[in-house]
């Protein structure tokens, strides 16, 4: 009788926790660089969170390389939520040339506010210290992480 009580007494505490915050998802994958073109994705992260396109935005010179200091290569990254709950939207995204060195990284996301169900945001961010090379890449990898 005791366990009895002891056990409904602890599966009544268990059920007034709150439930665990979801799990993040991960998407991951490797795409075809062009610079300053917008590339379709249209890339599910999860049900009802889509990564829309990429910009990258290269400074350059007539050879193709960046030319002044200070100035830094660049990429958008849109994506939309379509889901009925707000998301919190992570990304990071890597360059590689032909010989598979990384060129740059670059990563960013929400800062304060998550995106709201309905919404599309498009997310700036900048490769900076290393991004000399970031011409001549030849792929991408970008990774989008979600968190309720």
């Amino acid at each position: 009788m005791i366990r009895t009580l002891v056990a409904m007494v602890l599966l009544s505490l268990a059920s007034a926790l709150p439930a665990p915050a979801q799990a993040s998802r991960l998407f991951s994958k490797t795409y075809q660089f062009k610079a300053s073109t917008i590339l379709e994705i249209g890339a599910d992260v999860e049900p009802g969170v889509r990564v829309d396109s990429v910009r990258f935005l290269v400074p350059a010179s007539g050879d193709g390389t960046v030319t002044r200091a200070g100035e830094t290569v660049q990429v958008e990254v849109a994506v939309s939520n379509t889901g009925k709950e707000s998301r919190r939207i992570a990304i990071a995204l890597a360059l590689f040339d032909e010989q598979g060195r990384l060129l740059g990284v670059a990563s960013g996301g929400d800062k304060l506010f998550p995106l709201k169900s309905g919404r599309q945001a498009t997310y700036l961010l900048t490769f900076s210290h290393v991004n000399a090379e970031a011409p001549s890449a030849t792929r991408f990898q970008i990774s989008v992480e979600t968190r309720s």
